[in-house]
């Protein structure tokens, strides 16, 4: 599961073939759009600590508590670059 594709109305002429797995599978010449489901972003066990990590620091930075919360970007940043990338810091 988790793919979706799109077919012109070429394929409505054509029948489906199977693959090895029995699944249908359309005509490539009739595909417009094809997108699998990939895994969701930033579900690591770091990834999930480091975005607590920044939700707790951006309620400290509303407060006015910006030294609080700077070191706890600042963590965040070393428990998830990857997460700390994808906020551009």
């Amino acid at each position: 599961g988790g793919e979706t594709t799109i077919l012109s109305d070429l394929q409505k002429d054509l029948p489906f073939k199977t693959d090895s797995a029995g699944r249908f599978v359309a005509d490539p010449q009739c595909v417009v759009y094809n997108c699998k489901a990939e895994e969701p972003l930033f579900t690591s066990p770091a990834d999930k600590k480091a975005f607590a990590l920044w939700q707790e620091a951006q309620l400290l930075a509303e407060k006015g508590e910006t030294d609080s919360a700077a070191q706890l970007f600042r963590l965040m940043t070393k428990v998830s670059p990857e997460l700390a990338h994808y906020y551009g810091m």
